[in-house]
């Protein structure tokens, strides 16, 4: 059976450290529409999250977005984001 992919941008591998208020992470691969992130701490289905990517030299991209899944992945929690609205910082 053939899955077709249903994303409508190309991903990039893309390893970031990640902030938010409750938890410390980092990106595994993003795209102009979402980011595949882990962390130690889960994340429920279907809610709202606030992160900001950092990047060298102080840049940070402030993004909000829906959780889209959650999975267990090598001792990490992974969760798919839809990013719904980004900012420069």
């Amino acid at each position: 059976m053939h899955i077709s992919e249903r994303r409508q941008s190309s991903r990039y591998r893309l390893e970031l450290p990640l902030e938010l208020d409750s938890a410390r992470g980092q990106t595994r691969d993003v795209c102009a529409s979402g980011a595949f992130l882990e962390f130690d701490e889960p994340f429920a289905p279907d809610a709202i999250i606030s992160f900001a990517l950092v990047f060298g030299g102080g840049l940070r991209v402030r993004c909000e977005g829906d959780v889209v899944r959650v999975e267990a992945r090598e001792g990490k929690i992974g969760v798919a984001v839809a990013i719904a609205s980004y900012c420069f910082d």
